[in-house]
């Protein structure tokens, strides 16, 4: 009775299995007190870190109608079956669902059914996060690419096929992996967005292609350059970005392009970019082209800083490569 008078009380649940793991007994005897009803009928938010084969199962014990935020970080080598099951359920556990993040998911198609579940099960006027790095059926992404309080946006898309129609007034941050292809960028041709603020985009293809040239050529017919203050592309592959494509973005305050520069680096950023960045973002605070530089002797020369200096009176944090004169090598 004392556990279940504090327990009605609980609004906020974090769990680490990994490092502090419960045992099945003690999930058991939890599980036999409350006689099939939530363990915490008042809990707001679930974060569960590492979670295990063992404690999975356990997972709708904690759950209930009230919980609106879900977080859960899958410890690695699970059965796919067992992430499907409890993946898919959430929604149906937690019908007004806020907030749902789903971290280190096995990448399978079971999976892909079980998150698409769960999103055409979820409300639709309530879900303004939904972070899973997971591709989705087509069924599944006319959805999520219409929701209308949606503000925070991770997916995966791996089809040659386009997005749908996107209409997410509400959305300021999205994060998408994608394959090797480019087709999905069209959906974003005459896209409604109200006020998206970071993008972040993610490919490990050989063949990047043109990829700011190509989102530069669809994102003029939006919002976007108005809004846009933060954008990420990262892949580990050499590649040659052709940073100009991003000159009309001049809102951005951090800029950030992760390309390969280990062996032949690829890195062709040089003092004409710089000065070109420089002017027509004023606003820049972070300014990352490449890895951690290497040895190569090309890149941003003395005349670049000052641009750099000049223009973006606020810049806290830069990488770049430096073509550093010989007498300053020695």
């Amino acid at each position: 009775m004392h556990f279940q008078e504090h327990a009605r009380k609980i609004r906020h649940l974090k769990v680490d299995t990994s490092g502090d793991p419960i045992t099945s007994d003690i999930l058991f005897v939890l599980q036999l007190l409350t006689a099939n009803k939530p363990l915490l009928p008042g809990l707001k938010a679930f974060k569960c870190m590492g979670a295990t084969e063992a404690f999975i199962p356990f997972i709708p014990l904690f759950l209930s109608p009230k919980t609106v935020r879900i977080a859960i970080d899958f410890a690695t080598g699970l059965p796919t079956l067992m992430v499907a099951s409890i993946t898919s359920r959430l929604s149906t556990l937690c019908p007004d669902l806020e907030s749902i993040t789903l971290s280190r998911l096995p990448r399978d198609s079971v999976i892909t059914e079980a998150v698409s579940e769960m999103v055409l099960d979820c409300n639709r006027d309530t879900l303004r996060r939904f972070l899973a790095l997971s591709p989705l059926t087509a069924e599944a992404r006319e959805v999520v690419y219409q929701l209308p309080e949606l503000a925070e946006l991770w997916s995966v898309i791996l089809e040659r096929t386009p997005l749908p129609p996107v209409a997410l007034p509400n959305l300021t941050l999205i994060n998408l992996e994608y394959g090797d292809h480019l087709d999905w960028l069209q959906g974003f041709r005459g896209a409604v967005f109200g006020g998206l603020e970071s993008v972040c985009f993610r490919c490990e293809s050989e063949q990047i292609g043109d990829f700011l040239g190509s989102f530069e050529s669809v994102t003029v017919t939006t919002s976007i350059p108005a809004t846009l203050s933060r954008f990420i592309f990262r892949t580990s592959r050499s590649w040659i970005p052709n940073c100009r494509s991003l000159l009309q973005f001049t809102q951005l305050r951090h800029l950030i392009i992760e390309f390969s520069c280990g062996g032949n680096c690829s890195s062709r950023v040089d003092d004409n970019v710089i000065t070109d960045l420089a002017q027509a973002m004023p606003k820049l605070e972070i300014l990352q082209l490449g890895h951690p530089p290497c040895e190569r002797g090309t890149g941003v020369t003395i005349k670049g800083l000052i641009a750099l200096a000049c223009g973006c009176l606020d810049l806290s944090a830069l990488r770049i490569h430096l073509k550093l004169p010989v007498w300053s090598r020695r």
